[in-house]
């Protein structure tokens, strides 16, 4: 498991988040090189089988122009209760992940002018 068309993959487990390494071919997208780069120290590249992501306690997906959207099922296999609202991992990600964006963006504004 490497990839959706135009987004990565992400598995939670135990407070580490994984993402299959470019050699598994994923695309190099940008908020995966984001998240693996600048935002959490738990976030490691690792093969992800579908059997990883069917045990995971969290599994989102990651994109540039819709950031993090979690995932409930693949195919016809469950992967969060689907009564879940809480996806206290993605959460925080999502959180780092907009303050970095904040924060480019300002500083590319502050050079720009």
């Amino acid at each position: 498991m490497a990839e959706c068309t135009s987004a990565n993959i992400f598995a939670a487990k135990d407070e580490i988040t994984y993402t299959p390494p470019l050699s598994s071919g994923p695309l190099p997208g940008v908020t995966r090189a984001i998240m693996l780069e600048e935002l959490d120290p738990q976030v490691e590249e690792k093969v992800l089988r579908i059997e990883d992501l069917v045990e995971a306690d969290e599994v989102f997906i990651t994109s540039t122009t819709r950031e993090l959207l979690p995932v409930n099922r693949i195919q016809d296999r469950l992967i969060a209760p689907s009564d879940r609202t809480s996806w206290p991992v993605m959460e925080r990600l999502q959180e780092a992940l907009s303050s970095y964006i904040r924060r480019y963006t300002e500083a590319v504004r502050r050079q720009a002018a």
